[in-house]
């Protein structure tokens, strides 16, 4: 049940009281509705799949800017798109917006701001699609998701052969129009389905099973539970839910090549994949999208968790025992005032505030 929307008013009036904040939002009237990817018509997905390929051939922004100077991605190439500009920003923040108090505003913040620019750059007239891939995890190498259609489909899986990059689909080698990526060097997209990743996951001491199946992770169970449990306990949601063999990092895992942040095969031997280029693949969107659906689905599930919110700026994955004292980072700690970080591209001064509520704020949008 959502909160009623006098109560979020109120809610944040008192807000701006104890916290001295200088604005509060206006109530959305009309929120656009978001779908999942699998309802949309064959024309809806085509114009998706177009506004997609349009930024990827927009010019970079030069007001990007490298605020975190991260030692394990190459430097801006002002020779890449506008698409690229949104890559790299995931890219540099990576360490700041993973395993923190950052990881459910500042993505549901991103996810927006491409629909944005989807919009304002490139004319499109829709809402970002989600991704339900607890549909799929009964075979999810075959789900229909990965759809080879020319015009509206995702595209499917690639081969060893050429590096995994996908062939056919709206985005792959073989279409009118191939997609192109420019980090962490020039490469085309590419999924490579990785049924047991966790073999070979750097940090063995944050798993549970090292042989567990990535489909077991993001269940409907699994998101049941999440939505369903942790009343009032955003840390236990978040961690339950962003734990590495929980659905944000399985979803990640099982498709592999880009939207794991493995190295593409002509990168430079001092390439360092993670947690980095991930949103080289489109269907990163969709899986946020939904990502940020199931942090909706429990803000909006009890009057306890709507406007419940906490964790720190620093990742504390050296060691498990530090990871459970702190899943969601170390101090300094987060608030409701603290400014989302935009790489300079978007110079607004978006706060935490501003995000938690989809039909408020700057946001207006809901989910099917």
């Amino acid at each position: 049940m959502h909160l009623p929307r006098f109560l979020s008013v109120v809610i944040c009036a008192a807000t701006l009281v104890t916290a001295t904040y200088d604005s509060c939002w206006t109530p959305c009237q009309n929120p656009s509705v978001r779908k999942e990817w699998r309802k949309l018509s064959k024309k809806e997905k085509k114009d998706w799949l177009k506004a997609v390929k349009c930024l990827g051939q927009q010019q970079h922004d030069p007001n990007l800017v490298a605020t975190m100077n991260a030692t394990d991605i190459p430097p801006i190439n002002p020779k890449t798109s506008y698409y690229d500009d949104l890559v790299y920003m995931h890219m540099d923040l990576n360490h700041k917006i993973h395993a923190t108090g950052w990881f459910f505003p500042w993505h549901r913040w991103y996810v927006h701001i491409a629909e944005e620019a989807m919009k304002t750059k490139c004319g499109y007239n829709g809402a970002m699609p989600y991704w339900d891939w607890t549909q799929d995890t009964g075979d999810f190498k075959h789900a229909t998701i990965f759809d080879s259609d020319p015009d509206s489909g995702l595209g499917t899986w690639g081969v060893a052969k050429d590096d995994f990059q996908i062939r056919d689909g709206a985005l792959g080698s073989n279409a009118q129009q191939p997609f192109k990526l420019g980090y962490p060097v020039k490469h085309g997209i590419r999924r490579n389905y990785t049924e047991r990743p966790y073999i070979n996951f750097p940090m063995q001491y944050l798993l549970k099973d090292p042989y567990l199946r990535a489909n077991e992770t993001f269940t409907k169970a699994i998101v049941d539970k999440s939505v369903n449990g942790f009343v009032g306990d955003f840390t236990g949601f978040q961690k339950y839910f962003q734990d590495y063999q929980g659905p944000h990092a399985g979803v990640h895992l099982i498709v592999g090549a880009d939207l794991t942040g493995t190295c593409p095969g002509n990168a430079p031997k001092t390439c360092q994949g993670g947690e980095t280029w991930s949103p080289n693949d489109p269907l990163f969107f969709l899986h946020h999208s939904m990502v940020d659906k199931v942090w909706s689905d429990w803000q909006n599930n009890n009057r306890q968790n709507f406007w419940a919110f906490e964790g720190g700026e620093v990742q504390s994955l050296s060691s498990l025992a530090l990871y459970n004292k702190y899943p969601l980072g170390t101090p300094p700690l987060l608030d409701f005032s603290s400014v989302l970080p935009t790489e300079n591209l978007f110079p607004n001064g978006a706060r935490i505030l501003d995000v938690m509520d989809t039909q408020g704020g700057f946001l207006c949008y809901k989910y099917q």
